[in-house]
Order: C-alpha cells, then sequence, then structure tokens
C-alpha cells in the first residue's frame, strides 16, 4: 500500500480543494504489486499530473498537480494505478473540490471600487482588531451604510460637494484615505489588494479558506446581495479606526466593531444640517 504525501512528509487528506491555477507538489510513498512506481491518473482534464522524479533506487517519487482554468466548481479523483494500467485498490485516492479563480470586480465599476474600499478598511483576518468572520462582515455592511447614508442626505454636509453616486462620493477629498486618485491608491493599498486576491486563490496556503470568505464578502456587500441593516436608529455616517480621533463635532460615536469606530450625527445637527437656528 502506498500513501499520498505532501513535501514536508505529512499525510495528504483523502478529501481537499484546489483553484484553478494553483500548483500543488506533492509525493507518493511506496511502490506497487510489482514492485516498481505506482502511475497516478486524475479523473479530470482539468487537473494534470506529471512526475517530478521517480528513481527506482527511492521508494518515493515526486509528483505536481496543475490545476488548469476552472469556470465552474467540478471535482478531481487521483488514484494509483500500476505500471501496467491495473488499478491499485490497496492505494486510498485523494478526491479534489475544484473550485474558480476568485477575482474582484473590474476596478472602473462601482462595484469594483467599493469592494476594494471595503477591503482596505475593514479588519481582515491576521490583522489588529479582527475578532471573526462574522464581524467583519457585519463592520462592511455598516462601512456601506454609511456611504448610502452620506449620499441620501446631502454629500455637501461631509464635504463631498455635488457628488451624486457611490464612486464620487469615495473619491470626494476626505471621504476614505488613500482613493482620492482612484483607480491610482496611495501607499500599499494596491499591493495588499494584490496579496488577498493571490492567497484567497492559493489553495496550498493555510490562510487561504479565510482569506477567500473575507474577499468573498466584500465583493457580495459591494453588490448588494448581503446588504445587512443599518443597527443604528438615527443611520450611521462614519467610521473611523478605534480609538482614532472623532471625526468632527457634529459626530457621536455609535458603536465600535471589528476595530473601526462607527458614528451617527447628533439630534441637533440631524434637525438643523443648514445651521438656520444658529445664526
Amino acid at each position: 500500500m502506498a500513501r499520498f504525501l505532501r513535501m514536508d512528509g505529512s499525510s495528504l487528506p483523502a478529501r481537499m480543494t484546489l483553484i484553478g491555477g494553483n500548483t500543488l507538489w506533492f509525493k507518493v510513498s511506496g511502490l506497487g504489486p510489482d514492485r516498481k512506481h505506482l502511475r497516478i491518473a486524475s479523473s479530470s482534464l482539468a487537473a494534470r499530473v506529471s512526475v517530478v522524479s521517480a528513481r527506482d533506487s527511492n521508494v518515493e517519487q515526486k509528483l505536481k498537480l496543475d490545476i488548469g482554468d476552472v469556470r465552474i466548481a467540478t471535482r478531481a479523483t487521483l488514484t494509483a494505478h500500476t505500471q501496467g494500467g491495473a488499478p491499485d485498490h490497496a492505494t486510498q485516492g485523494v478526491e479534489i473540490q475544484l473550485e474558480p479563480a476568485l477575482a474582484l470586480p473590474p476596478a472602473g465599476d462601482e462595484t469594483g471600487m467599493l469592494a476594494r474600499l471595503l477591503l482596505a478598511e475593514a479588519k481582515g483576518p491576521g490583522q489588529p482588531g479582527f475578532v471573526s468572520q462574522s464581524r467583519t462582515l457585519l463592520s462592511m455592511q455598516w462601512m456601506r451604510h454609511v456611504l448610502l447614508n452620506r449620499l441620501k442626505f446631502g454629500p455637501r454636509f461631509f464635504g463631498a460637494g455635488n457628488a451624486g453616486t457611490l464612486a464620487a462620493l469615495i473619491v470626494a477629498p476626505k471621504q476614505v484615505e488613500g482613493f482620492e486618485q482612484y483607480p491610482t491608491l496611495a501607499g500599499n493599498l494596491n499591493r495588499n489588494l494584490q496579496d488577498l486576491a493571490r492567497i484567497a486563490n492559493d489553495a496550498t496556503d493555510s490562510r487561504h479558506i479565510a482569506t477567500r470568505e473575507f474577499v468573498k464578502d466584500a465583493i457580495e456587500v459591494a453588490k448588494g446581495t448581503k446588504p445587512g441593516s443599518d443597527p443604528c436608529p438615527t443611520g450611521l455616517y462614519a467610521w473611523k479606526t478605534a480609538e482614532a480621533k472623532s471625526p468632527g463635532r457634529n459626530f457621536v460615536k455609535f458603536a465600535t466593531e471589528s476595530g473601526n469606530d462607527f458614528y451617527t450625527l447628533t439630534q441637533e445637527f440631524l434637525r438643523d444640517p443648514l445651521m438656520k437656528d444658529r445664526k
């Protein structure tokens, strides 16, 4: 009986997931009943197995599995056969779930802009302030409500002039740090987004499951398919990194969620945003 192993010698699980474009390097330890290296076959054309090294003097052979373009989720099974083609039933195969690569919406679309904003502003796995996937999703939903509320209340009251769309609001001065020159992003924002996309699509990376969920949630919130609800009776109108300075005297802190402080507006400002009664 032979065994499927990772390159570090640990066993490959009987079931695993790989994503379009991934490459899995692995080993098979053990020989077939004919005392020769086993031939490993894939049940799917999207998963191609090739031998890297299989010396007769070594009981282990090294192989790699290349995942091609996956358009829809499917499955592939790796099975062992003798050099003559007979199935080696003593060696347990590996079942692989093949998933399409995850891509952000186009940068030029409003949905793509909002998804990138959420990934930049929300606290993802491994970042300070991250609590859980569900709480980060909640904070992204609140951020979207902040932007929608500003647009409805009047962008001019927040220094965004006559912005009539979310896209125009986001790039207005002093709205979202680093997005004023979008699609050019300030500092390391673009590199960070590229890293998130890379990890989300690399099933051989131990961080990929949590990162993939993070990216998927940002896309779904941006599309409006996971809108959530505004938790504040008077509406949310701003967020800042937790413990940061208040956005202004017209704002009142509502709650802290996943490393960000969220604010509503004072009752006075809500009643009289033009300050007519204070003239």
